[in-house]
């Protein structure tokens, strides 16, 4: 309990557990067990960071204190009144950009060239949403849903690629918030007729299921 009050102090945060975490890992937890979670997130972070930048006794709570920071403003963001979801990303990205910097200050230069090869190497593996990316997620969640078979599996991991690609080289283009919005309504549109040359007339049901629900969570999420 001592170390939770501990976290608590350094996070920052009371009543956290009311805050729409979605995917986190948060949801219909208590307060104690959020915070045991995070506490066990920055322990393996540091652990991750100590292994392979060779962190020494005086960069260690410096840099915990700079991921909690990080930690906290990211929670502050999600209770916050912000519905746009683009402006949202906007805010997540500079908080994380703000915090690796905050990192990198406490580091010696061959560190930071270390920790920059980490982060490059990551962003290859996972992509910018975690474990092997969003968009593999989104994947994963769909093929137990749906209990697809290995041919629908990669023919649906080919068009989630696809419409990867085409909305990175999009955002490139220097394209404008409504042109994104509109090419992605364009893109769920033509994603759902490529579905139903993949799927069958069930697994399409349990489809459209599956999105009214992810609809009502997300307005659901907007509203707290």
């Amino acid at each position: 309990m001592k170390r939770i009050i501990i976290l608590l102090a350094l996070v920052g945060i009371t009543g956290i557990s009311g805050v729409a975490f979605g995917d986190g890992g948060f949801k219909n937890m208590t307060d104690e067990q959020i915070l045991e979670k995070l506490e066990t997130r920055l322990d393996k972070r540091i652990t991750r960071l100590t292994e392979k930048l060779g962190l020494t006794p005086q960069q260690v709570p410096k840099i915990r204190q700079a991921l909690a920071d990080g930690q906290t403003q990211i929670f502050e963001l999600k209770k916050s009144n912000v519905k746009d979801r683009e402006e949202k990303r906007a805010k997540k990205k500079a908080i994380h950009q703000s915090t690796k910097a905050a990192v990198a200050s406490y580091l010696t230069e061959g560190q930071k060239e270390k920790f920059a090869q980490m982060k490059k190497q990551g962003h290859g593996k996972k992509g910018r949403h975690g474990k092997k990316g969003r968009h593999g997620k989104k994947l994963r969640k769909m093929a137990k849903h749906l209990d697809l078979d290995d041919a629908q599996k990669v023919k649906m991991k080919e068009i989630f690629k696809s419409k990867r690609q085409g909305m990175k080289a999009l955002k490139e283009s220097g394209a404008s918030e409504t042109e994104l919005k509109a090419k992605r309504k364009e893109v769920r549109q033509a994603s759902m007729k490529e579905f139903k040359t993949i799927l069958t007339p069930v697994q399409l049901e349990k489809l459209k299921t599956l999105k009214k629900r992810q609809r009502r969570n997300g307005k659901k999420n907007q509203e707290k």
